[in-house]
């Protein structure tokens, strides 16, 4: 008899709770007044959208200024594939408005360069035969490749690889060295 009791109590509280919905008594839809309508609902923001990704950036081109001194010039150059972009932008030397500033390079124009690669901090710039660095003129040359690759985050050291040999050049201090820092050529900058 209890479990007659129980299963009645069970349905008796279910028909009350399902006579406890809130169905409205007319179904139909209805125009909310603008007054009641929650949250701004009527004038949605839109989303914020994500920053769009840079696809370029200004970067430290380091040429001669008209006193024969590496200095930095700034320039857009694009993300993708940046060390390569950096050096290629080096190597084309100074544009029409650099020129007439004054500044020069001593870096050659046909500088063949076949890759450039980053690994641990050191980028490793890869000659083809020709390396075409001026001998006189080498030490500079290489200041500006090292300071404008050291320029760039992550990137501490540089080597110039010519036939898959390191080549050694000679530094300010009058020591040579093929991995080289940009501290190696502080003497040779304006802001020694």
């Amino acid at each position: 008899m209890r479990g007659g009791l129980r299963a009645g109590a069970v349905l008796v509280a279910g028909i009350i709770l399902s006579s406890c919905t809130l169905t409205p008594l007319d179904s139909s839809p209805k125009v909310v007044a603008p007054s009641k309508v929650p949250f701004g609902l009527l004038s949605p923001q839109p989303l914020p959208q994500p920053p769009a990704p840079a696809k370029d950036s200004e970067r430290a081109i380091w040429l001669l200024d008209a006193a024969g001194t590496p200095s930095p010039v700034t320039r857009r150059l694009a993300l993708d594939g940046l060390l390569a972009n950096v050096v290629e932008s080096l190597i084309v030397g100074p544009s029409g408005a650099e020129g007439a500033a004054g500044y020069s390079t001593d870096v050659a124009s046909n500088v063949n360069f076949t890759s450039v690669t980053l690994s641990n901090h050191l980028v490793v710039i890869a000659m083809g035969t020709d390396l075409a660095i001026p001998g006189a003129n080498s030490t500079v040359a290489a200041a500006q490749l090292v300071l404008t690759l050291t320029s760039i985050a992550g990137v501490n050291r540089v080597q110039i690889v010519e036939n898959g040999q390191p080549v050694k050049f000679l530094l300010p201090n009058g020591t040579s060295r093929s991995i080289m820092v940009a501290k190696d050529f502080a003497s040779l900058t304006a802001s020694n």
